[in-house]
């Protein structure tokens, strides 16, 4: 369990560092949702769509963000304002700038690979604390 609970924590830190990489050096600014248009991607049957929002760029145009991928609940509403990262020099390549989007995946890995060394090292601890508050009083026959 330690080894497993290593590796998840190894993935999640490895994805976030990447998830940053992506994100470090690139301009910011605050948009504004604008819709929401079902997404032809999904193989699932229930309806999910992808998130849609303006934002302005380095000289002040107005971009527009599409995802290329669909949830049913994108967290956000029509109207509410959003961050976005975009390349000063491609302003296409953009993205959502929330925790939940960049690191949401990285932080369930570690999440559960700090569980797995929990309950790992709280057996482990648990039965020598066991052995000590109740010690063996019949010795073993051999």
């Amino acid at each position: 369990m330690y080894t497993i609970g290593t590796w998840l924590i190894v993935i999640g830190l490895t994805i976030g560092a990447w998830q940053y990489g992506g994100i470090h050096g690139k301009e910011i600014a605050v948009g504004k949702v604008t819709g929401f248009e079902p997404y032809s991607g999904n193989t699932r049957g229930s309806p999910t769509y992808s998130l849609m929002a303006d934002f302005p760029d380095s000289t002040g145009a107005t971009r527009t963000y599409r995802a290329n991928f669909g949830l049913q609940n994108t967290g956000y509403d029509v109207g509410d304002r959003i961050r976005i990262y975009f390349d000063r020099n491609n302003p296409a390549d953009c993205g959502v700038l929330s925790f939940g989007y960049r690191f949401g995946v990285a932080w369930g890995f570690i999440l559960l690979g700090l569980t797995l060394l929990l309950l790992a090292g709280g057996w482990t601890y648990g039965n020598r604390w066991m052995e000590t508050l109740l010690p063996t009083t019949v010795a073993s026959s051999k």
